[in-house]
C-alpha cells in the first residue's frame, strides 16, 4: 500500500489518493484452435534434388546416378517437389524417361533452401480479460471461482453480461496476446476456427485507487498491479464510473481525513495524545514512504546532478524520520501513563486473539464488514472455545445499502460465510447451553471500529477487525487504534 502511494503521485500529478481496495478482474481461461502459417524445411534429398535439376540432371534416373542413390530413393523427395509445384515433369521420351525441369517456385526455394509456409492447424491458450473485453496471454497463476469466495474481494464488473463468443476474438488480439508464446513466436497466426473451453477465473489480487484533484476536485478510478499501472483496466472502470455503471465499494479503505476519531467521552489529556500520536504516526508512515522511494531511485538514476540532490534528501529525511520516531515514544509513554497504548496495524490481530483467549465475561466486537479472508477457520475456533469457557460474544455488523449498490451482495454473501462457519465451529466446539451466548446481529449502519474485553480493556479505532487481518504484505495498509484499560 505504501509503495502505490509514492507511486500514484508520479503517474497522476496533482491527484492524492481518497479511497483504495483490493479487487479481483474476471478473465475466462480460453482454449480455442486456430489455423497458424508454418514454415516448411526442405529435405537435404529435396535440396540436392533441386541443384540437380538446375545443373540440367532431368531425369531421376540421371539424379540417382549423380547422388549415387538408389532411384526409388528419390520418389518420396520427387513426388514432395512436384506436390509443393516446384518441379514439372514433360511426355514421356522414347526412352519412358520423363525430362524433370525447374519451377519458378523451385528456383526461390532452391535460393531460399526452404519451402514457403503452410497453414496448419493448432491450439492456444489465453486468458480473455472480461472487464476490458479484450483478449491478453495466459496468466501464471490466477484464483478461481471458489478462492475469490473465500477471500470474499470486490469483483470488478465485467464489460458485458454474456460470455464471450468467437466472434469477440480477432486474429490481431490474439496474436499479440500469444506473441511470447514460443510455438507462435516463428508461426503467422490467420485464422480462428473454434473456441474449445472457457472458464471463469480471476486476477487477483489487484488494487484499486479512487485518486481526486487537489484544485478541481475531480475523481477518477486507478488499477495496479504490482505496482504497475494497468491502463487498460483503469480506463474501462473510469468510464463505467463516469456513465454511473461502477460505485466505490462499500468497505473501501478511506485515506483521506483523519483515520482516528476521538470519542468526546475520553479525558482530555487522553484524547490530545492519541490525536497527536496519530498525526504523528501517519507523518513518520509518509517520512518512510519517501525515503524508501528516494533510496530506490538513487540506485537506478544515471545522473549525477540527480544522484546527489537525492543523496541530501535521503540525508534529510532520515533526521527527520529520528525526530518524529523519537516524538512518537514520547508521545507513547505519556499514553501509557493514562492507561492507554497505540496500536499499529499489524497489532490489532494478536489483540483480538488475546482478548477471545483471555476473555472471562463477555467480549463485545463491532466491525461494519466481515470476511472469511480474515475470520478463517482459526478465528472461529477461537470464538468457539470462548462462549465454551462460559464468555459471552456480541458481534456487530453491516452498512447501509446504498440503491442499486451491486456490491451490496458480496457484503452480505461474504458475512453469511462467516456466521456459517462461526457456527460450524460452535456445533463442533460448544455445548448447545453455552452457545446460546453467541449474539451477531446486523446493525442498521455503522461505521464503528470497537473491541471490548470484558471491563479490562477497549480498543476503538480504524481497524475492521472483521475484514482485515493487518499483516504486513503487499496489502499492507496503516490503521490505528488506542487500547484503553481500565485503570482498577
Amino acid at each position: 500500500m505504501d509503495k502505490l502511494l509514492s507511486v500514484v503521485p508520479r503517474d497522476f500529478p496533482g491527484y492524492e489518493v481518497t479511497h483504495v481496495f483490493e479487487a479481483g478482474i474476471p478473465v475466462y481461461f480460453t482454449r480455442l484452435q486456430g489455423e497458424a502459417l508454418e514454415q516448411q524445411e526442405l529435405t537435404s534429398f529435396e535440396i540436392y534434388f533441386l541443384h540437380a535439376v538446375a545443373l540440367e540432371v532431368n531425369t531421376r534416373e540421371e539424379i540417382a546416378w549423380l547422388l549415387g542413390v538408389d532411384d526409388r530413393d528419390l520418389v518420396a523427395p520427387g513426388a514432395s517437389l512436384l506436390k509443393r509445384e516446384y518441379i514439372t515433369q514433360g511426355q514421356p521420351t522414347p526412352t519412358a524417361r520423363r525430362p524433370i525441369s525447374l519451377t519458378e517456385k523451385g528456383r526461390a526455394a532452391l535460393g531460399d533452401q526452404k519451402a514457403p509456409p503452410v497453414p496448419v492447424r493448432t491450439w492456444a491458450q489465453l486468458h480473455f480479460n472480461a472487464l476490458t473485453w479484450t483478449p491478453g496471454p495466459l496468466e501464471d497463476k490466477t484464483w478461481s471461482v471458489e478462492h475469490m469466495e473465500k477471500e470474499g474481494l470486490f469483483i470488478l464488473p465485467e464489460q458485458q453480461h454474456e460470455r464471450p463468443t468467437l466472434g469477440d476474438f480477432t486474429v490481431k488480439d490474439v496474436a499479440t496476446a500469444l506473441q511470447d508464446v514460443p510455438f507462435f513466436q516463428d508461426r503467422q497466426l490467420i485464422a480462428l476456427l473454434e473456441l474449445k473451453r472457457m472458464v471463469k477465473e480471476y486476477i487477483a489480487p489487484v488494487t484499486v485507487a479512487l485518486l481526486q484533484q487537489a484544485s478541481t476536485q475531480e475523481q477518477r478510478f486507478v488499477v495496479y498491479r504490482k505496482g504497475m499501472l494497468q491502463r487498460a483496466e483503469s480506463a474501462v472502470l473510469q468510464r463505467l464510473f463516469e456513465t454511473e455503471h461502477f460505485l466505490l465499494p462499500d468497505d473501501a479503505l478511506a485515506l483521506a481525513g483523519s483515520p482516528l476519531a476521538i470519542p468526546r467521552s475520553l479525558p482530555p489529556v487522553v484524547a490530545q495524545v492519541a490525536q497527536d500520536l496519530t498525526v504523528n504516526e501517519l507523518a513518520l508512515r509518509t517520512l518512510q514512504t519517501d525515503l524508501a522511494d528516494s533510496r530506490e531511485r538513487r540506485g537506478t538514476t544515471q545522473d549525477r546532478r540527480e544522484r546527489e540532490e537525492l543523496e541530501d534528501r535521503i540525508l534529510r529525511l532520515e533526521g527527520e524520520l529520528r525526530t518524529r520516531g523519537e516524538e512518537s515514544e514520547r508521545l507513547r509513554v505519556q499514553l501509557q501513563r493514562n492507561q492507554g497504548t497505540f496500536l499499529r496495524t499489524e497489532d490489532h490481530r494478536a489483540v483480538l486473539e488475546r482478548a477471545l483467549r483471555e476473555a472471562r465475561e463477555e467480549i463485545i466486537i463491532i466491525s461494519p464488514w466481515m470476511n472469511r479472508r480474515t475470520c478463517d477457520d482459526d478465528l472461529c475456533d477461537l470464538v468457539a472455545q470462548a462462549l465454551k469457557r462460559g464468555v459471552r460474544i456480541r458481534i456487530g455488523y453491516g452498512i447501509t445499502e446504498r440503491v442499486g449498490d451491486l456490491d451490496a451482495g458480496r457484503n452480505r454473501t461474504n458475512a453469511q460465510k462467516v456466521i456459517r462457519a462461526i457456527a460450524t465451529a460452535v456445533d463442533l466446539h460448544t455445548p448447545p447451553e453455552r452457545a446460546r451466548l453467541l449474539d451477531i446481529q446486523r446493525t442498521g449502519d455503522t461505521h464503528q471500529k470497537i473491541l471490548v474485553c470484558d471491563r479490562s480493556f477497549g480498543v476503538l479505532g480504524s481497524f475492521n477487525w472483521l475484514s482485515y487481518r493487518g499483516e504486513r504484505d503487499r496489502e499492507y495498509r496503516n490503521e490505528t487504534s488506542i487500547l484503553l484499560r481500565d485503570p482498577a
